[in-house]
C-alpha cells in the first residue's frame, strides 16, 4: 500500500501508511542470516546540462520502504519470501515430527537459542547426557514415582 497510494498534489486526501523499517529489518535478518539485499538502481536525470543516466547501489533492506521501482520489486519479493518461511514455520508446530525432533534435541536448540553454535562438542555432550537421563527416566519412572509419593 506505501507503493500504489499516492497523494494528490495539494491536498492531504490519503493517508500514506508506511511500513516499519525496524521490524522489516529484524524479520529479514532472521530469514536471511547476515546475507545484503543490493540491487543496482537505474535513474535519469541531468548532469552539467545534458541527459544522464545515472546508476546506483542501494540497500533494499535499509531503504525499505521506497517507491523506486528497482527496489521495491526487490522488497516484494523479500516480503513474498519472509511471509512463505514464517507460514511454513507456523505450520512445523502441528506436526508431530517436528516436537519429537525438539524433545530429542532439546539441549541442542538451547544451546543455539542462547547463541552458541549449535554443532559445537558441548551441544553434542549435552544431548547424549539428556537421552541418558530420559533413558533413565524411563526405566526407574515406577520407583521414582513411589520415591515422590513417598515423600509428599
Amino acid at each position: 500500500m506505501w507503493y500504489t497510494e499516492k497523494v494528490k498534489p495539494g491536498t492531504n486526501d490519503v493517508k500514506i501508511v508506511r511500513p516499519n523499517n525496524e521490524a522489516f529489518s529484524r524479520l529479514y535478518h532472521i530469514v536471511y542470516k547476515d546475507n545484503q539485499a543490493v540491487v543496482n538502481t537505474i535513474d535519469k536525470g541531468k548532469y552539467m546540462g545534458h541527459t544522464a543516466t545515472f546508476i546506483n547501489k542501494a540497500d533494499v533492506v535499509q531503504s525499505f520502504p521506497t517507491t523506486h521501482q528497482s527496489v521495491v520489486e526487490q522488497e516484494v519479493g523479500l516480503l513474498d519470501n519472509m511471509q512463505d518461511y514464517f507460514q511454513e514455520r507456523y505450520n512445523e508446530n502441528f506436526r508431530i515430527s517436528y516436537w519429537l525432533t525438539t524433545l530429542i534435541f532439546l539441549p541442542q536448540y538451547f544451546i543455539k537459542y542462547i547463541g552458541l553454535k549449535e554443532e559445537s562438542i558441548l551441544s553434542h555432550v549435552l544431548n547424549a547426557i539428556w537421552w541418558i537421563i530420559i533413558a533413565l527416566m524411563a526405566i526407574y519412572k515406577p520407583v521414582l514415582s513411589a520415591l515422590i509419593k513417598h515423600l509428599l
